[in-house]
């Protein structure tokens, strides 16, 4: 469930069109990621799995650089460019 969709209902780019106090499951939003290239859906699951997008950015570097990609640095977690996501 997401509280705060504003972020991710203004992107223009593909969204699932997930609306504040929707409730879908999990398996839900992650195959309208996949399919459907849902950015806000992506969202979603960055908010319910680490409290924010900003939050779960920092979770996905730390993740990545133990793994070894050391010089990854997300900042969102759909991938669209932003300054400084790479």
């Amino acid at each position: 469930r997401s509280s705060d969709l504003s972020y991710a209902t203004s992107m223009e780019e593909s969204n699932l069109g997930v609306r504040v106090g929707d409730q879908i499951t999990l398996e839900g939003v992650l195959e309208g990621m996949m399919v459907a290239s849902g950015n806000d859906a992506a969202v979603v699951v960055a908010e319910n799995v680490s409290g924010s997008v900003d939050k779960f950015a920092k979770d996905m570097t730390r993740i990545a650089a133990k793994a070894g990609a050391k010089n990854s640095v997300f900042l969102n977690p759909h991938g669209l460019t932003q300054k400084g996501h790479h």
